[in-house]
């Protein structure tokens, strides 16, 4: 298969991934020189925390219903 004079299908695969990671690595580099860093800290800075939900969630699903009529069962 290597004498024959065809590429191999995985060396061919392996240069395509190869130009492939390094024009990904080049456009990714080229795009986030022209973040303003300082600009994005400050919106960072402002932005309010996530909210801590973990465990807050049951109480209000044990409230909720599930009855699309809208009346009480008992």
């Amino acid at each position: 298969m290597l004498g024959s004079g065809r590429p191999s299908i995985i060396l061919s695969t392996l240069k395509a991934a190869i130009v492939v990671g390094a024009l990904s690595y080049v456009a990714a580099d080229w795009l986030s020189n022209g973040f303003d860093r300082d600009g994005l800290a400050r919106i960072a800075a402002q932005s309010q925390p996530e909210p801590l939900v973990t465990g807050s969630l049951g109480d209000a699903l044990r409230g909720g219903r599930l009855d699309p009529c809208g009346e009480d069962a008992r």
